[in-house]
């Protein structure tokens, strides 16, 4: 499984007030075979919760995340939605690390 991290930074409305928190979401994918060139959700029967595409630091389907499974791994951006109070700061972008490619990879 390949791996990039998007973060978002979903904020309470007391925001102004300093207390905005960053929202961690992995994104899982994998291809058929070494020879193909497309990437998709995993597939396999053993990647159980890794078939939502969009998966906490455990690699668990994400608390907030919405709709089924199918959906969710065909979802190009994350199928979330935060809780009453809170708001998004900010859209969802990859956090590249250091030496990472371009996309995050």
């Amino acid at each position: 499984l390949d791996r990039a991290m998007c973060r978002g930074e979903p904020s309470s409305e007391v925001a102004a007030r300093g207390q905005a928190r960053t929202v961690e979401l992995y994104e899982l994918q994998r291809r058929y075979t070494m020879f193909h060139q497309t990437w998709e959700a995993p597939f396999l029967p053993h990647d159980g919760p890794k078939q939502w595409r969009w998966v906490d630091m455990a690699y668990q389907r994400h608390a907030w995340t919405q709709g089924e499974q199918e959906a969710s791994a065909r979802s190009e951006s994350p199928p979330i939605a935060a809780p009453s109070g809170w708001l998004a700061a900010g859209k969802w972008e990859v956090a590249a690390s250091d030496g990472a490619h371009t996309d995050g990879w």
